[in-house]
């Protein structure tokens, strides 16, 4: 006998509902006179049955603004072998509820490391460190999950990005420290990069940074990426289907925006095939300092960069 869905099972299926009905409402506003085009093409597919998609996935202004979205934030983790969801997330939040947009973002990330994969990201590993690596980031963002509520989001945040700030900074500075060479570093680096992702949802630049400070070459470094953001994407995406936070229109849209996403893959690897590896490292180092200056910003003047839960129809915590 199926149990009945509970309270909070409810109450979070109907905020979900008001969600996607606030955002839509806000564009439609926003666009009140969509193109002739789009409402034939729209006409088109529900004739041909997409009627039947979750979510209602066809072509809209939202869909258009976040292709070169996509595309861009594609280009970055093809070249550089992270960045996508710290690009996309902020961006793509605009447009639909947080919960859809990164949804969306988690989705589209695995799969462009399975698109990595496919094109041979994997050959530079050394498969020991991936091992080490990858298990200290499984445990800590296990731990990083049942800590939440202890640890405060702001003050965590920005320790965080002054140490991926001071990091990035001595790699352009071509500052080695020996001891970041150690596996003793690089489970630290694996487990608070887990921490901070199983809490707060960032962290990726943690053990970008550990691995630009610590001179790994650029085929090793994109590698490690690869799996660390593979296990923390799968674990995540299991742990919201499994809790029911994963929304059915997230896997639709998803699916429209996969030839933006591997566009952007394509020409991302042949960028990463046409520059060396010093030239790699700096644009690598000087994209750390754009994302966590930019992260910092967002971290202490919220109001000022980032939408406010309330205009996305979430409920603020």
């Amino acid at each position: 006998m199926a149990c009945p869905p509970s309270k909070d099972r409810q109450a979070h299926s109907s905020r979900g509902e008001t969600e996607r009905a606030t955002a839509k409402s806000r564009w439609s506003q926003a666009w009140p006179h969509r193109s002739r085009l789009l409402d034939l093409f729209n006409a088109s597919l529900r004739r041909n049955g997409a009627r039947d998609l979750p979510g209602a996935a066809v072509l809209t202004v939202e869909l258009l603004c976040a292709l070169p979205i996509v595309v861009v934030a594609a280009v970055i983790r093809g070249a550089t072998g992270f960045g996508f969801s710290l690009v996309a997330a902020p961006l793509l939040s605009w447009f639909w509820p947080p919960e859809l947009a990164t949804g969306i973002v988690l989705c589209l990330d695995l799969a462009a490391t399975g698109l990595l994969v496919h094109g041979g990201i994997l050959e530079g590993l050394v498969r020991q460190d991936a091992l080490i690596l990858g298990a200290a980031a499984l445990f800590g963002a296990l731990c990083g999950v049942f800590l939440l509520s202890l640890l405060p989001a702001g003050p965590a945040l920005v320790g965080l990005n002054l140490a991926v700030l001071v990091s990035a900074l001595a790699a352009l500075a071509k500052v080695r420290w020996l001891w970041l060479d150690s596996r003793a570093a690089m489970i630290g680096a694996g487990f608070l990069t887990g921490a901070m992702i199983g809490a707060f949802a960032v962290g990726g630049t943690l053990v970008v940074a550990w691995l630009m400070a610590s001179k790994r070459s650029p085929a090793e470094a994109r590698g490690l990426l690869t799996v660390v953001f593979a296990l923390t994407d799968i674990g995540t995406i299991a742990f919201r289907a499994a809790l029911g936070l994963l929304p059915p229109s997230s896997l639709a849209l998803t699916t429209l925006l996969l030839p933006a996403l591997a566009a952007g893959v394509f020409i991302g690897r042949h960028v990463y095939g046409r520059i060396g590896a010093d030239t790699w490292k700096r644009a690598v180092a000087c994209l750390l300092v754009l994302l966590a200056l930019g992260s910092l910003l967002r971290t202490v003047f919220p109001a000022s960069a980032a939408p406010q839960p309330q205009d996305l129809g979430q409920e603020g915590s």
